[in-house]
């Protein structure tokens, strides 16, 4: 379970942190960090989004659209073939050559995440479910069992 606190905490976890990947499972939007030895996973399971200013570059509904327009919508999902996947591996690649580190994390209302990163690049993640089982996000410690899940009651 996660208060406020404890995930306002666990989000400062990853201040100072570098942004190694951006990927998905199934419909899930995740971002790797490492920060001081240690691996940070981010797991969204609602709207997700980095964008550099205005522009959005990839986002969670970009999981809708196949890179070729002319392929079957569920092949392409299964083959890691959406344009999400394309746009978090450019990502992935961009960050690897030239590292960007959090340079803020903030806890909004509602549950929104929004992490500041180097060169204007934002990550955003922002929950849009009423269920209070229903999981939106988590941060965690990967190979501990240090979780912090949003909202409080989704991992009871």
């Amino acid at each position: 379970m996660s208060t406020p606190e404890e995930l306002t905490a666990g989000l400062a976890s990853l201040v100072r942190a570098r942004v190694t990947d951006f990927s998905r499972t199934l419909n899930m939007a995740e971002v790797g960090f490492l920060r001081d030895g240690v691996v940070w996973r981010l797991h969204a399971q609602c709207p997700f989004r980095v964008r550099q200013g205005d522009r959005i570059l990839v986002g969670t509904v970009d999981m809708n659209y196949p890179v070729d327009p002319e392929a079957d919508r569920m092949a392409a999902f299964d083959q890691y073939a959406m344009m999400f996947d394309r746009n978090a591996k450019k990502l992935t690649a961009l960050f690897q050559q030239t590292a960007s580190f959090v340079d803020s994390a903030v806890l909004g209302p509602a549950g929104i995440v929004t992490l500041a990163l180097s060169e204007s690049v934002v990550i955003e993640v922002m929950p849009a479910s009423a269920g209070l089982r229903v999981e939106q996000w988590r941060i965690f410690e990967r190979g501990s069992d240090t979780h912090y899940v949003f909202p409080d009651s989704a991992d009871r």
